[in-house]
């Protein structure tokens, strides 16, 4: 995947337009259209805001065979979750854990219902 690709991917997969990245990156739409249609190259530190938007690694958005699955990616993501939630007190820390929860439910709950919609393809 190309880097225009993969911040399609990422904004996509985050339910974010490309109005809603810039206002959260500090810059225009048509610059995230630009990066996204391969029109522009991100500066360093453009991509290093945008990595930390979109909760993924400036590697990956540069390297082409950088995988988010990938071990070193998890790891990294993993990481920066736990140092995170290190510098939060203890109320808080549970407030976002029941978050990260409730994502992981709907994220298995969007998994089942992709499989079910697969079946009903076949």
């Amino acid at each position: 995947m190309t880097l225009g690709e993969k911040l399609r991917a990422l904004r996509v997969g985050k339910h974010l337009t490309q109005e809603q990245l810039a206002k959260l990156a500090h810059m225009e739409r048509r610059n995230i259209w630009g990066y996204e249609n391969g029109k522009n190259n991100p500066s360093l530190k453009t991509l290093l805001v945008l990595s930390d938007i979109l909760g993924c690694s400036v590697n990956y958005l540069i390297e082409e065979n950088e995988d988010l699955n990938s071990d070193s990616a998890i790891d990294e993501a993993a990481d920066r979750f736990i140092s995170v939630l290190k510098t939060l007190d203890h109320a808080s820390a549970m407030s976002l854990m029941t978050k990260v929860m409730s994502a992981y439910s709907t994220w298995i709950s969007d998994q089942k219902a992709a499989l079910t919609e697969d079946d009903e393809i076949k």
